[in-house]
Formats: C-alpha cells, structure tokens, sequence
C-alpha cells in the first residue's frame, strides 16, 4: 500500500491528476528561490523507507528515483510502477508517461514547486494518425525544507501535491472543467499550506550525476 501511495505522489507529479493545474505559470523566473534544489539523484520515499546520501551505493527498492539537473526534473513512472507495484503494472508501464519537465522553485511557507510541463515534458510522439497529444498544464506541488546544504542548496525536504479544493466555488479557482484550475497566487498558497493525508513525501539528495553536481 505504501508503495502505491508513492506512486500515486509521482503520478501527481507527472500528470497533475486531481492536483492544482493552471492555464499558464503563475510565477515569473525573477521570483525563483535563491537557494535550489541540490542538482543530481534524490529520492523520493514514504514514511519507514530510510535512504541516506551515497556516492556509490543503489536506492533502496521502497525509494523511487527522481534526477534534477539545472532546473528540470526527470523520473520514470512507469518504471517505477512496474518495480513497485510487479508484473500486473507493465501495461500502465507502457503507456506513454511524461517522464521530465522544467520546474520552478519558489520562496514560501511551503516553498512552491511549479511544474512547467508543456514542451518541456518531452512526450515521444503519438502514434501514425493519431490526434496530437495536448500539452499538460503547468502543476504545483509545496515543499517544507529539512536541510540544506553549506551553499544553501536545499538537499533533503518533504514533497506534496498541492490538491483542488473540496467546494466548486472555491475563491481564485476555475472548476468549470475537468480537475480545477487555480488563478491567483494567494489562492494557490492557500491550497499549498493543506498537507493531504498519505500524500506527503521526504525527497532525499542521494549523489551527484554526470554533468550535473554541487560544483559552482
């Protein structure tokens, strides 16, 4: 169960399910936070997986990998379906998943994570006359600093999906569509400081990557 539930936070992550969406970034590259995420390999864990910081070593089967690299994020949820959840996944596995997109942090009590989507989530193409695939929204999840490092980047924090409100009338929100779209800033910042049950996520900086890293 605790396996699903993570896949569920990488799902959100990848595809905004019923998390917040908006029509364009509500946030502008000026208002990105001084002190980033570590680039390289994190992990991302539910409650009772432990993953330490490891040059060398492998994350653990509980943990689901997650690389930054100078302002984009990739994972695999298929991948990470197939190795969670086992053999009965490998159909949802095949399904063509976003598996990158640019991001932008953002100062705040949570911090903001504003997942840029649209091109930037490099989706191979649809198959022989199939419609083209429309482009995902931009998405948003908030994220508590636990630690960070001598340069100020931020290296171990906890991770949620910023979800749609229960009321179809919400303030500063649009719900005339599938999912919500959020409209204001305060409004999205409202949303962020409601933790979700079961959905909340420590993401560990494991190591660097090639051509990423703490250099600079």
């Amino acid at each position: 169960m605790k396996g699903a539930l993570l896949i569920i936070g990488v799902a959100a992550m990848a595809l905004s399910g019923c998390a917040v969406v908006s029509d364009a970034p509500l946030f502008g590259e000026d208002q990105a936070s001084a002190h980033p995420l570590a680039d390289g390999l994190w992990a991302m864990s539910g409650p009772g997986c432990e993953v330490h910081a490891d040059p060398t070593g492998a994350l653990p089967d509980c943990a689901i990998p997650v690389s930054i690299d100078h302002g984009e994020m990739r994972w695999d949820t298929g991948a990470a379906l197939a190795r969670t959840l086992g053999p009965g996944a490998r159909a949802i596995a095949a399904m063509p998943l976003p598996k990158t997109s640019a991001f932008r942090l953002v100062d705040g009590d949570p911090n903001i994570v504003e997942v840029l989507n649209g091109a930037t989530n490099q989706m191979p193409p649809p198959p022989a006359g199939a419609p083209p695939r429309a482009p995902l929204k931009p998405g948003y999840l908030a994220l508590k600093v636990l630690h960070a490092d001598t340069a100020g980047r931020i290296d171990q924090a906890v991770l949620w999906p910023i979800l749609c409100p229960p009321d179809a009338d919400h303030p500063g929100f649009d719900m005339s569509s599938a999912g919500c779209r959020v409209q204001t800033v305060p409004a999205l910042r409202e949303r962020a400081a409601h933790l979700p049950p079961g959905l909340s996520y420590f993401m560990t900086w494991i190591r660097e990557e090639p051509n990423t890293g703490r250099s600079g």
